[in-house]
């Protein structure tokens, strides 16, 4: 886990923190309310209120001395939270929360800083959520091939499991919450963002490396899934 603290307040406190592939953290509790949203990359969080499976754009809700813990996905976790203990105690309960892009958590975030009411966030998964249903061998696949094979299309995917790819975009949304395009620009993002922040090799060399046409190209990529540029990442979490 590599951790910075963005801003500091005697309200609250505003963090970045990257964790790395698999890794684990044990139960533990924080005594601060907190509201954290997902960036890249994706996590499993087991708390006394079931088991989530979080990827994609999410926003997590969590009061203070809630007990839970977590294991991170194949390629890591970057994740901005802010810590409040006053403004935020009212949250009376953990909530997991899919929102529609990444600007819209950056904007309930603020909000949440300045002490203004959530209302309803996203689709949300509140108390009592249970791990999803085990996902079809031949989505599981189709996945696979799809983050395996940078110059594959959607379309082309769609075909080779004879389906439309309307139809395969519904099929992936309802497995894993998100259409296939989104899946693998935000896995390739998140991948990318893990050797950035945790490799000594040079921005150009990464771009190269992960398919880039130029550095350019990973810049824009990783901005629009984190908001930051991938040197600006890079100083944030220097280790």
């Amino acid at each position: 886990m590599i951790t910075t603290v963005l801003s500091e307040t005697r309200t609250h406190r505003r963090v970045l923190t990257h964790y790395a592939p698999d890794e684990e953290c044990r139960a533990h509790r924080h005594s601060e309310a907190q509201i954290s949203l997902l960036l890249a990359g994706s996590y499993v969080e087991d708390g006394t209120n079931g088991l989530h499976a979080v990827a994609g754009s999410s926003l997590s809700c969590k009061p203070g001395g809630f007990e839970h813990q977590n294991r991170f996905g194949d390629h890591g976790a970057l994740i901005l939270s802010v810590h409040d203990k006053t403004r935020m105690a009212a949250i009376a309960g953990y909530s997991v929360s899919a929102l529609e892009t990444r600007l819209a958590g950056m904007r309930l975030l603020d909000r949440a800083v300045a002490g203004e009411p959530l209302g309803v966030v996203g689709t949300s998964r509140q108390g009592g959520a249970r791990e999803a249903e085990p996902t079809q061998p031949a989505l599981r696949d189709a996945r696979r091939r799809l983050l395996g094979e940078p110059d594959l299309s959607v379309a082309h995917l769609a075909r080779s499991v004879g389906v439309h790819p309307v139809h395969l975009a519904r099929l992936f949304r309802n497995a894993f919450g998100q259409p296939p395009a989104r899946i693998r620009r935000e896995v390739r993002a998140a991948r990318v963002i893990d050797r950035i922040v945790r490799s000594k090799a040079s921005l150009a060399e990464i771009a190269f490396a992960e398919g880039f046409s130029d550095q350019a190209h990973m810049t824009r990529a990783v901005g629009q899934v984190s908001g930051w540029s991938p040197g600006g990442l890079r100083w944030l979490l220097a280790t």
